[in-house]
């Protein structure tokens, strides 16, 4: 936790805020933002919302200065639109007519905004032709979604990929806006490792561009990347990089990417309910509503103050700790970095912002929890 201690992660008054809640600590939300400008420069970057969720975090991250923002879900897309964003892409591949029909509508309600889709196989720009001839002849903006690892979503590079990148150039409802890939496999901790994987599928889009270019095809942008490898195509002309998770951090990075400066800002406020002294451990309300479970149990929280407490069992509305030195009280809080921070924002409607005396300044609603 050494990366936080210049930080004062206090916070007043605890009684007035029910637990548990989350709570983000502003100092440090600025912090981060400082640290992505430092690495690659802000303009060079489309962040993910899904992790924060919140409308008062995209206008804050506008006004630092980012390129774009990333979206899951029509709700995050609707989000940033309302917060006046320039350049946003919707990178989760659509056929439900419904939410076709939907993005449509916000694209035409939002003229002064690039919207983009992603495309990946023919399935999804029939869909998308067909949802802008309902709506008018609408011309949409799609990029194309290309498989580098993750095996996923997307299209493998190839001669397959180049044919419907040539569809979407020839399509007279879709405007070819670049490209789109996630290399969501990438987890290395160690830096040498993350480059040794990731140089080749630059390489990979480099060469795909190239082959585009001899048909006099230009390729407006690519926006590629997650938190763990943003920074080698946010370094790359004509690349953006594409992180979430460093708007907030979590316990899981800490450890896995430790070689970057970033710092918890979010963590969850929990009050010990019970105690058993025989076998040193504390009962809180920290239960799986409260912070993320798609981590095996002992990774889900890490506790501040107390670096030796260990989640051992969760039910739905209890977590319990056990603590190799002096327990705590009953009705004694404590504040509680989640194992991975994305699902644990969605589980709360806002979040308490804190100044850096403690005092809460602030709450910011999850404007986008509601996956749509």
């Amino acid at each position: 936790m050494s990366a936080q201690t210049h930080f004062n992660y206090q916070l007043e008054q605890k009684d007035n805020i029910s637990t548990p809640s989350l709570v983000l600590f502003n100092e440090v939300l600025h912090h981060n933002l400082e640290v992505l400008d430092g690495m690659v420069g802000l303009h060079n970057v489309f962040l993910h919302v899904k992790t924060h969720k919140a409308i008062a975090m995209v206008r804050l991250q506008m006004a630092a200065g980012v390129a774009g923002f990333k979206c899951s879900t029509l709700s995050e897309l609707e989000m940033v639109l309302a917060a006046g964003a320039d350049d946003a892409i919707l990178a989760y591949p659509l056929m439900q007519k419904i939410k076709l029909d939907y993005l449509i509508r916000m694209i035409l309600r939002h003229p002064e905004s690039r919207v983009s889709a992603i495309i990946s196989k023919q399935q999804h720009l029939d869909a998308l032709e067909a949802a802008a001839s309902r709506a008018g002849a609408v011309r949409v903006n799609a990029m194309l979604d290309l498989d580098v690892g993750m095996n996923r979503t997307g299209i493998c590079i190839g001669a397959d990929a180049m044919d419907l990148y040539r569809s979407m150039i020839k399509s007279p409802l879709i405007q070819a806006a670049g490209i789109h890939a996630y290399d969501g496999h990438i987890r290395e901790a160690q830096e040498p490792a993350r480059d040794k994987e990731v140089k080749p599928i630059i390489e990979g889009l480099r060469q795909f561009q190239h082959q585009l270019r001899k048909e006099d095809i230009e390729v407006v942008r690519t926006v590629a990347g997650g938190t763990f490898t943003f920074p080698y195509y946010a370094r790359e002309e004509g690349m953006y990089g594409s992180p979430g998770t460093c708007a907030y951090w979590d316990a899981s990075y800490l450890v896995n990417l430790a070689d970057m400066a970033f710092c918890p800002a979010a963590v969850v406020l929990t009050q010990i309910i019970d105690r058993d002294e025989i076998r040193n451990t504390v009962t809180t309300d920290l239960g799986s509503k409260a912070i993320a479970s798609d981590f095996p149990v002992e990774l889900r929280a890490r506790v501040m103050d107390y670096p030796d407490a260990q989640l051992i069992a969760q039910s739905e509305e209890h977590g319990v700790f056990v603590m190799k030195n002096t327990l705590p009280c009953i009705g004694d809080y404590m504040m509680v970095i989640p194992g991975h921070i994305c699902p644990t924002v969605a589980k709360y409607p806002g979040a308490y912002v804190v100044d850096r005396q403690g005092a809460v300044i602030d709450y910011f609603e999850h404007t986008a929890r509601d996956r749509t």
